[in-house]
């Protein structure tokens, strides 16, 4: 059962986070884009906002938050590893505060519509809190991981960060489910879920013999475009976070992924990329629901600039390759 606050954020604010001193995205749409060169921290602002995800930890089998950041140890939370200030992060009036403790463990504040949860990590960066939250935030960061770990849950929707209840989701959804299952058919395959490995799996027949395909060895496209169709189809009134989601991947499974953002106009998106098949597709279609922030690294530090309406529409007016313009958008 999907207990999740309904959430569209106008702005965010993240300070002393990872590479980011302190940065707002001020003015957001239903679609917003975070573009600019590699290393600079596009993934970092995403990952502030993956905080909001620490309460689905409580009830999840992987409680390292090195399943939900990019970290090896406590200081790399901070901004230049210095903890003497706390991670703020805030979202049209709900915030996150993290601190660390002398013990080098961390402590972490969650407030949503004003009630807040604390939450604890050891040094080792596990959670130790076990009590349920009465609200589970509404803010969804979507990282495609390594290898899938399932897990069984009710909770409705895919579960941040890896989508362990992938298979229980799609089963759930009739018309993702048959969708999919004429894309398996393309193959050659028929789709299956295997209930006891928790897994979708595909069977090839031949004659009388049929073999099963794990999950895992699908295609890297094929893997992603149902992790990400899963997370927009069963999400209702969120604010979903992805990384790249045309990485790896095959480009007409790119459109029918971008077109599902394009129509799926009951969620909020916060999405980085590299794509310029993205960025024209999303000109094009998406109109006053986008929002570009052009990201880039100053004195060591993340900082942010949104580009006006009229810069967009000027992009799509020319065609312009957003991103060999970067430098012009920043004033360099």
């Amino acid at each position: 059962m999907d207990k999740s606050a309904p959430c569209n954020l106008t702005s965010v604010s993240i300070k002393n986070f990872k590479s980011v001193k302190s940065v707002t995205l001020s003015d957001c749409r239903r679609i917003n884009v975070l573009i600019g060169r590699p290393n600079v921290g596009k993934s970092n602002i995403l990952e502030a906002l993956a905080l909001f995800d620490v309460p689905y930890m409580v009830n999840s089998s992987n409680k390292s938050l090195r399943n939900l950041l990019r970290i090896e140890n406590t200081a790399d939370l901070f901004h230049n590893g210095v903890a003497t200030a706390p991670v703020e992060v805030s979202a049209d009036g709900n915030t996150i505060n993290v601190i660390r403790g002398a013990n080098n463990g961390l402590s972490v504040d969650i407030s949503i519509h004003g009630e807040v949860s604390k939450y604890a990590f050891s040094s080792s960066l596990t959670l130790s809190t076990k009590k349920d939250p009465t609200v589970l935030p509404g803010v969804l960061a979507y990282f495609f991981p390594k290898h899938f770990v399932p897990e069984s849950s009710n909770i409705g929707f895919l579960l941040p960060p890896s989508g362990g209840n992938l298979m229980e989701t799609v089963a759930n959804l009739p018309d993702l489910k048959s969708g999919l299952a004429e894309l398996f058919h393309g193959y050659g395959l028929k789709m299956m879920f295997d209930s006891g490995s928790q897994q979708i799996k595909a069977m090839r027949e031949n004659g009388l013999d049929m073999f099963l395909v794990p999950f895992s060895s699908l295609a890297d496209s094929l893997q992603r475009l149902i992790f990400y169709k899963a997370a927009i189809e069963s999400n209702r009134n969120k604010v979903l976070c992805f990384e790249e989601p045309e990485a790896h991947t095959f480009p007409p499974y790119i459109s029918n992924v971008v077109n599902d953002i394009i129509a799926g106009d009951s969620n909020q998106f916060f999405i980085t990329t590299h794509s310029p098949y993205v960025m024209s597709s999303l000109l094009e279609s998406a109109g006053n629901d986008l929002a570009v922030y052009v990201v880039d690294m100053e004195d060591n530090s993340t900082v942010v600039k949104r580009l006006t309406d009229n810069q967009l529409q000027e992009a799509y007016d020319n065609g312009m390759d957003m991103f060999y313009n970067l430098e012009a958008y920043l004033g360099k």
